[in-house]
């Protein structure tokens, strides 16, 4: 949620400046990329779920609509007969006090909303 609202994912570097700077900030060594896919790989072999997508899907001017096109045409040109992969689904929740979601529960929770 928070990379659209952002409007776009961060670049590798950034990413690997953010992980250095809090390994720094807690006084542990950095995480290397390949140790994160090693841990995605551990975690979806002993218990992670395979998602297939299923036929059908939304329909194109709806997903035009939901990425900002003015119309199906340029979602159309770029996507149509594109497959998607089967993903892999992991039982972990992932979440950070900046979430979206997150700042909503909090504003309902504390009574100010």
């Amino acid at each position: 949620m928070r990379l659209q609202a952002r409007g776009s994912a961060p670049a590798d570097w950034w990413i690997r400046q953010v992980v250095k700077r809090a390994a720094k900030s807690v006084g542990l060594e950095p995480l290397r990329m390949g140790e994160l896919r090693h841990s995605f790989v551990t975690w979806a072999a002993e218990c992670g779920t395979e998602v297939r997508p299923v036929d059908g899907g939304v329909p194109l001017t709806r997903i035009a609509a939901t990425i900002g096109h003015q119309s199906a045409v340029t979602t159309k040109k770029f996507y149509e007969g594109v497959k998607v992969p089967p993903m892999i689904q992991l039982p972990i929740r992932l979440e950070h006090p900046e979430d979206p979601i997150s700042l909503l529960e909090r504003h309902l929770r504390d009574g100010s909303g």
